[in-house]
């Protein structure tokens, strides 16, 4: 599956009703460890692009449950991250220059990985375990490389211009907290079109299980 940059950007509106749906998750990013619900619904969201052709996004529903995904997918980040932290405050301090320069290329490398160890989490049911499988997730990432760069290189992008948008007074922050959350479903289906071919399968959902 190539990457359709305009697609990308176009597919959450195709939703009759994905204004209201954009504004709930955008109110719900407003408030810290609650947004964790607007998280949980974007990769539940990217699971059901996954497992069907859907052009509808998920109905607002079992938020418990979307808090637990979203909690996980927290987890999983600050894991991952928790290791350049401690490096980008010792490295400079051990080796100066040369041991901040590491940090920096630890902290990319990391970031460059994150996404795909969080589409291996979708992939597997919202078990945590495969993310932090770093073999599996490298070879991912290595696999779709060229494809997987475009989109990485677009939603950092568009994450740097809303964090400048964020800086006008007022107007700016507001537009950034919706646009953050527009972003995070732009995001899944850009990661279905470098993650979406038959290589890399989806685990079946289980009896009863839903993630709303």
């Amino acid at each position: 599956m190539s990457i359709d940059l305009s697609f990308a950007f176009k597919a959450p509106i195709q939703d009759q009703s994905w204004k209201t749906k954009v504004l709930i998750g955008g109110l719900i990013n407003i408030i810290p460890i609650v947004n964790f619900i607007s998280m949980g619904y974007s990769l539940a969201y990217l699971r059901e692009l996954f497992l069907s052709d859907t052009k509808e996004l998920p109905v607002w529903k079992n938020w418990g449950e979307l808090f637990l995904i979203g909690l996980k997918a927290f987890v999983i980040s600050l894991v991952y991250l928790l290791g350049v932290i401690v490096l980008a405050i010792l490295s400079p301090i051990l080796l100066g220059l040369v041991g901040g320069i590491l940090a920096v290329l630890l902290f990319l490398a990391v970031l460059f990985l994150l996404p795909v160890a969080l589409v291996r989490f979708v992939q597997d049911d919202y078990r945590m375990g495969v993310a932090f499988d770093i073999g599996q997730v490298y070879e991912m990432a290595k696999a779709r490389f060229n494809d997987y760069f475009i989109a990485y290189i677009v939603i950092i992008g568009a994450a740097v211009l809303i964090a400048l948008v964020s800086s006008i007074p007022l107007l700016g922050w507001i537009i950034a907290i919706f646009a953050s959350f527009y972003l995070a479903l732009v995001s899944a289906n850009l990661l279905l079109m470098v993650f979406g071919g038959e290589s890399f399968e989806v685990a079946p959902e289980e009896p009863g299980d839903s993630s709303g």
